[in-house]
């Protein structure tokens, strides 16, 4: 039974943000075994695994404290048509968990993609993916989150993305967002209007 996984985006470019995924790894695994993690070094097995990346690919390693597994399958992005906010104050999300069962109870439909917010109102992440703010010269991030991303954390550290606290009120700001992942850079990801979020407020 494997806890915890990390999905990574191979393309014919290569494998990316391969540091940020294998220093996230690095804190869970410490964090849970107390103890550094001395078996996985991503670059190393995935590197063993020899795969045909001449098209998008999504690599889920997933991993326990002594063991881990590696599935490859094409990535085919997702574009959704509706989204809902959920208010949780007992949602937590900080590790990449493979125990997502709390996460997709919020799921209410295929396209639809539930959005979390805090008890002051303020935006996360949605169920998938960080989200990203655009108001006409800047990108912005919420300042607080489910999970620390990866691509998250790569756009932050390049200076692509601005932390703010963003409520729900904010909106009114923004004029497009984004969802980002792992799998979805900020060129990847679909660009969505802010009407989506605004249409969900009334519901």
């Amino acid at each position: 039974m494997f806890r915890f996984f990390e999905s990574i985006y191979a393309d014919s470019s290569g494998i990316r943000n391969l540091g940020f995924h294998q220093a996230r790894l690095d804190i869970t695994y410490s964090a849970h075994y107390d103890k550094p993690n001395t078996l996985f070094n991503l670059s190393e097995l995935i590197e063993l695994h020899l795969f045909d990346n001449s098209r998008k690919l999504k690599i889920k390693f997933l991993y326990n404290e002594s063991d881990f597994l590696i599935h490859v399958e094409p990535y085919i992005p997702r574009r959704f048509s509706h989204f809902h906010f959920v208010f949780d104050p007992n949602i937590h999300y900080n590790y990449k968990y493979c125990d997502r069962k709390k996460l997709d109870h919020y799921l209410t439909a295929e396209r639809s993609c539930p959005v979390f917010i805090t008890s002051k109102k303020e935006i996360m992440d949605t169920h998938y993916s960080n989200i990203v703010f655009f108001d006409g010269r800047t990108w912005f991030t919420p300042s607080t989150f489910l999970l620390k991303g990866t691509m998250r954390d790569s756009l932050i550290s390049n200076g692509i993305l601005s932390l703010r606290s963003i409520t729900i009120r904010d909106l009114e700001r923004f004029t497009h967002f984004k969802l980002i992942n792992s799998m979805n850079s900020m060129e990847d990801s679909f660009l969505y209007s802010i009407t989506y979020l605004k249409q969900a407020i009334r519901k």
